[in-house]
């Protein structure tokens, strides 16, 4: 089941460590959750099926609070 963005921004915002590996949202709502996590502390799991430039974005944004699942 897919949660909508804002209810994932409200997990992030408290905290809640976020598996993304089984679905793609967009890379600007990941962006944003990343965002969110880095200044919560909460970590995201995102799947290595987005590009490699979007992937280092997104590594880039959040350092060691984000985990790319390589499936």
């Amino acid at each position: 089941m897919a949660y909508h963005p804002q209810t994932l921004k409200e997990i992030a915002q408290l905290g809640g460590n976020i598996d993304l590996s089984e679905i793609n949202y967009s890379p600007e709502t990941v962006k944003e959750l990343l965002l969110i996590a880095k200044e919560s502390g909460a970590h995201v799991t995102v799947s290595s099926s987005y590009s490699s430039i979007i992937v280092q974005e997104f590594v880039e944004l959040a350092g060691n609070q984000l985990t790319v699942k390589v499936n």
